[in-house]
């Protein structure tokens, strides 16, 4: 029963990575922690165990490409900043103020 019930959690885990869905992600997490502590059989144990390293590294792809994304997004918004000094007006906030 509680293998059963650890495979379906697995889906779902493996559900929420594909989705970048983290916050349920860590819910489900803590919950098959609770398995975790029950006398499971060793085969579980270890496909858990290689599902989790082949889940690392589609985590690992994740954090890069977000890193990579707000890399760009602070260069958009320092260029976009840079222009408000073209047209001589003041960006002070993130804002346009003064002139225009």
């Amino acid at each position: 029963m509680e293998v059963e019930k650890i495979i379906e959690l697995e889906k779902k885990i493996d559900e929420c990575i594909e989705k970048e869905d983290f916050e349920t992600l860590n819910k489900l997490l803590e919950k098959r922690e609770e398995f975790l502590k029950l006398e499971l059989p060793k085969e579980i144990l270890k496909m858990l165990h290689e599902k989790d390293k082949t889940r690392m590294e589609k985590i690992k792809k994740i954090i890069a490409s977000l890193k990579q994304q707000a890399k760009n997004l602070r260069l958009g918004e320092k260029a976009l900043k840079g222009y408000g000094n073209l047209y001589g007006l003041k960006n002070e906030g993130g804002r346009f103020k003064g002139k225009g």
